[in-house]
């Protein structure tokens, strides 16, 4: 367990990823031009941001007066501000924890695409 995790799937996948040797730094602050956004786990060596997604934020936690569209679409607004400052994002969810070599595989794709940047 980590006091930083904010759900099972979140504690999963940092084990997931410390078992695949990765350097993670769980619930990190990455500051974009107009705020800062809190990820679920940052890779400092790649400059990857890897996002866990579970669908209840989509459903039950979704706050009164908002819809799921509303929630979904600042996590598409949030996601391009955290590009915008270089980061390269990997994300999944529990179905992908039950194959763990295709979140490694995003991750590592997403590593590549970091690499090439100037």
């Amino acid at each position: 367990m980590n006091a930083g995790a904010e759900s099972v799937g979140e504690s999963r996948s940092r084990v997931l990823l410390h078992e695949s040797g990765f350097v993670v730094e769980v619930q990190r602050m990455v500051h974009c031009a107009n705020r800062s956004h809190r990820v679920d786990f940052f890779l400092p060596e790649s400059n990857v941001v890897g996002e866990f997604d579970g669908r209840v934020k989509y459903g039950r936690l979704v706050p009164t007066g908002d819809t799921p569209a509303d929630v979904l679409w600042r996590e598409k607004l949030r996601e391009d501000e955290i590009r915008d400052t270089g980061y390269e994002m990997a994300r999944w969810t529990w179905g992908d924890l039950e194959f763990p070599e295709s979140i490694i595989g995003r991750i590592r794709r997403a590593e590549a695409r970091s690499a090439r940047r100037p």
